[in-house]
């Protein structure tokens, strides 16, 4: 009988979103990662070893990882608007009367769709054709 046992890395994906990568020079998709060694029997992680690591910034399309200093007035919503810190809770007062916001059900990314409206969006990262009514 075999057993196969180790460490290995598994990582924790904290938050997604857009920026305009430094070495794209484009607005692309991001996913802030941090990772933790684990304990691993048959490649499943069971015991987490260490201290989880600092999180960091990786590009979508190059797979390129910055730090988290990558995104200083440099973040986007998924849907392309600015996220800017201090309008945030302005931001979001404001599009609750326009807008509303709803969450995909194949990739859990949040959608802003007008409010009021029925019928078929498609999902702006998974492109996923979803029904619904706001």
């Amino acid at each position: 009988m075999f057993v196969i046992f180790g460490t290995g890395p598994k990582e924790k994906i904290e938050a997604e979103g857009k920026f305009v990568c430094p070495n794209c020079n484009v607005l692309k998709n991001y996913l802030v990662k941090s990772s933790r060694q684990f304990f691993r029997l048959f490649f499943i992680p069971l015991i987490p070893m260490g201290d989880k690591t600092d999180p960091g910034v990786e590009c979508q399309t190059c797979k390129k990882f910055y730090d988290t200093d990558a995104l200083e007035n440099n973040n986007y919503y998924l849907d392309g608007t600015p996220f800017i810190k201090g309008e945030q809770n302005q931001q979001e007062s404001n599009s609750n009367n326009l807008t509303v916001i709803k969450t995909c059900p194949n990739c859990k990314t949040n959608l802003r769709l007008p409010r009021g409206k029925t019928g078929t969006v498609k999902c702006t990262n998974c492109q996923q054709k979803i029904y619904t009514s706001t």
